[in-house]
């Protein structure tokens, strides 16, 4: 009789994958509709550097910036730059970052139906585009593991 193989990491790693290209696939979305957002002058009111630590790659470094600006007669404060995250390996790049902000003019782009959801740069942050690509393996690895614990 044969030997029945343990389905439970295979049905983990194709949920993970399949999780992680939805969420993927919501970025893309919601990146490509900041495209055709209007936009308005902003100005930067806060700007630094944020270390993060990851248990396996280790440090990682984000440009975090904070910045209001004006729609219909009202104030509006955000921070998010970019749909998906940036991160950077050194601080140095993310200085560089903040840098290029706080020495231009800052154009913010708003969704005109919620003006308080914005951004500085319209698009996806290449980040998300690997997330998706990732997520097609993992959900690729836990399919075809399942077809051959199946006896595919």
């Amino acid at each position: 009789m044969p030997v029945a193989r343990p389905l439970v990491p295979v049905a983990v790693n194709a949920i993970a994958g399949a999780a992680i290209v939805a969420r993927a696939g919501y970025l893309h979305w919601r990146g490509r509709r900041t495209r055709h957002w209007p936009s308005t002058a902003g100005r930067l009111t806060d700007a630094y550097v944020l270390k993060y630590h990851h248990m396996r790659s280790g440090p990682g470094y984000g440009a975090r910036v904070e910045y209001e600006y004006d729609v219909g007669g009202r104030r509006y404060r955000a921070s998010q730059r970019v749909i998906g995250a940036v991160e950077y390996a050194t601080p140095a790049r993310a200085s560089a970052e903040l840098a290029d902000l706080e020495h231009a003019p800052l154009r913010v782009y708003y969704d005109p139906a919620n003006p308080a959801d914005a951004v500085l740069r319209p698009g996806i942050a290449p980040v998300a585009r690997r997330l998706a690509l990732g997520g097609v393996a993992l959900l690729a690895v836990g399919v075809w593991f399942w077809w051959r614990a199946m006896g595919g």
